[in-house]
């Protein structure tokens, strides 16, 4: 179900120049769930949307542009969905977008929304005109256990869009536009979502001053604790998105991170740049990861420079796939879709010791 979530929303994010990317779930009693992602994009002409679940499909009309990929994206989440029981559907309008929805038998368990984390009981009132921004800071904040009140109720936290209304309330100044987090004062501060659980938790617990609870939100690991600033790595991927997540989990950590989009990028740069890991994807464009491997170790060879660790990024996970990545001179194998404990292991492991660094 990752991998299939993940391939759409690449794909609703590939064919969306402006607008927003919106993921619904929700369940029919308890047997089945349904899943939602919707774009504000090109959109798909109907005399195509039926074939855009075939392999090697890519719609082209007057609002796209020539896409990287493979085309087999859809194909394979439509196996995978229908090896697990259910059916994934498409409707769009050209020049307005598209809606991916996928149905799959499950038992859900009841809704449960008890929560003994330190901002429970505390209110929030909303005073957002975005109705998704409004929807999205709404569940985050009862997610922490928070309780909503109308807005002509006296709130803990009042979620607003500016600060111009004066309250007795702490403030919390919410966006979606991809600005940084800033602090304005003692009782007002400004978040752009999505932002992450434990973040929007610290920042809301900071206004209230209640100390927060950080390790205790569900899902949230803790990555290792070692000091990776100025590991320079290389990532070497053709998709902006999966570059942009594994730059979101390297941030914490201060690496120096240098993208190339095809594996031809990849080699001229290593040729050129020092660096002490290489992430490698196996499918990309122009040269792929096992060309590019092979074209660098050929000029480690050649030039007596020091092999640098590669390892391979790939979806698939199979014992002939990872032989394949071996023989072509890689160091280790890290699966698609990146999981951040899983890098984060993978730096500890092949990384530099910090007094090498």
């Amino acid at each position: 179900m990752r991998q299939v979530l993940l391939n759409i929303v690449a794909n609703a994010l590939k064919f969306t120049d402006e607008g927003d990317v919106c993921i619904r779930i929700s369940s029919s009693g308890h047997q089945q769930i349904s899943l939602a992602v919707q774009d504000t994009g090109c959109g798909i002409p109907a005399a195509q949307l039926s074939a855009v679940f075939d392999a090697f499909e890519q719609v082209k009309n007057s609002g796209t542009r020539n896409f990287s990929g493979t085309g087999l994206g859809l194909a394979i989440s439509r196996q995978l969905i229908n090896l697990m029981g259910g059916q994934i559907t498409a409707t769009s309008i050209v020049d307005q977008g598209s809606e991916f929805t996928i149905t799959l038998p499950a038992r859900v368990p009841p809704v449960t929304t008890g929560t003994t984390g330190p901002l429970n009981g505390k209110t929030f009132s909303l005073d957002l005109s975005d109705p998704r921004l409004a929807l999205e800071a709404a569940f985050r904040c009862r997610r922490l256990g928070m309780v909503m009140v109308a807005p002509q109720e006296k709130a803990d936290l009042v979620l607003c869009e500016s600060e111009s209304k004066p309250t007795e309330s702490a403030v919390l100044i919410c966006s979606n536009t991809g600005r940084e987090v800033s602090q304005y004062e003692a009782n007002a501060a400004s978040v752009d979502f999505p932002v992450a659980q434990t973040t929007l938790e610290r920042i809301i617990s900071e206004l209230l001053l209640v100390p927060a609870d950080e390790g205790e939100i569900a899902g949230e690991v803790t990555p290792a604790l070692r000091d990776f600033a100025g590991l320079r790595i290389l990532l070497a991927d053709d998709n902006a998105t999966n570059r942009l997540v594994v730059r979101k989990m390297l941030e914490p950590h201060d690496v120096d991170l240098t993208e190339a989009e095809n594996g031809q990028v990849a080699a001229d740069r290593v040729q050129t740049t020092g660096f002490d890991l290489v992430l490698m994807d196996m499918s990309m464009p122009i040269m792929n990861g096992e060309e590019a491997t092979r074209t660098i170790r050929a000029f480690e060879t050649s030039t007596g420079r020091a092999q640098v660790p590669i390892l391979a990024l790939t979806a698939n996970a199979s014992d002939r796939d990872r032989e394949l990545c071996l023989k072509a001179g890689m160091n280790g194998f890290l699966s698609k879709p990146v999981r951040k404990t899983a890098l984060i292991e993978v730096l500890a492991r092949w990384s530099p010791a910090p007094d090498l660094l």
